[in-house]
C-alpha cells in the first residue's frame, strides 16, 4: 500500500519489534489494547534490551507512524487514538568531529594487501570528511549529480 521504501522499512522494523515484544511478554497485541498500559510495558521491553535513549525514541516514532497510517477512514477502518499519548522524544546529542590530525593519521594507515576493502572504506571516509558531507547525504549522491569543475 503506497509509501516510500523508507516508510516500508520503518513499518517492517516496527512490526518485527512488536512481534518480539508479544512473544517475550505474552501481551496480546491488538489496536484496541495499544494504550498507555501497553506503552509502559513496551517501553520497559525496549529498555531491558539495553537500547540507547534515541534508539527507543525512534522505535516509538515508528510505532506512532504505523498506528497513524493504520487508521483508514476512507475504507471504514478506524483505530483507537491512544497512541497520541505515547510521548518519548530524542535527546540532542553532541556531534564529534575528527581533527585534521586524526584525518591525516587515518589517511596514512597502511593495510595488508588482502585488506583492500578496508583501504577503500578508509578512502571514502577521508573523502567525505574533506568534502564535509553528512553520511546520510553522501548515500544519496549519484553519478549524474556530479559536475566536473575547471581544474578539478
Amino acid at each position: 500500500v503506497g509509501g516510500t521504501a523508507g516508510y516500508h522499512a520503518n513499518v517492517k522494523v516496527c512490526l518485527n519489534e512488536l512481534a518480539r515484544f508479544e512473544a517475550k511478554t505474552g501481551y496480546q497485541l491488538s489496536y484496541s489494547n495499544m494504550n498507555l498500559t501497553f506503552f509502559g510495558k513496551y517501553m520497559a521491553h525496549l529498555r531491558e534490551k539495553g537500547l540507547a535513549h534515541n534508539t527507543i525514541a525512534r522505535y516509538i516514532k515508528r510505532l506512532k507512524l504505523f498506528l497513524k497510517h493504520a487508521a483508514r477512514p476512507d475504507v471504514g477502518w478506524s483505530i483507537y487514538s491512544h497512541y497520541e499519548g505515547f510521548k518519548f522524544t530524542e535527546k540532542s546529542v553532541p556531534k564529534d568531529n575528527l581533527t585534521e590530525e586524526e584525518i591525516q593519521r587515518l589517511w596514512e594507515l597502511k593495510f595488508a594487501s588482502n585488506e583492500t576493502g578496508l583501504e577503500k572504506a578508509r578512502d571514502w571516509i577521508v573523502l567525505v570528511t574533506q568534502l564535509g558531507i553528512r553520511n546520510g547525504d553522501w548515500n544519496k549522491v549519484k553519478k549524474e549529480n556530479l559536475v566536473q569543475v575547471d581544474g578539478g
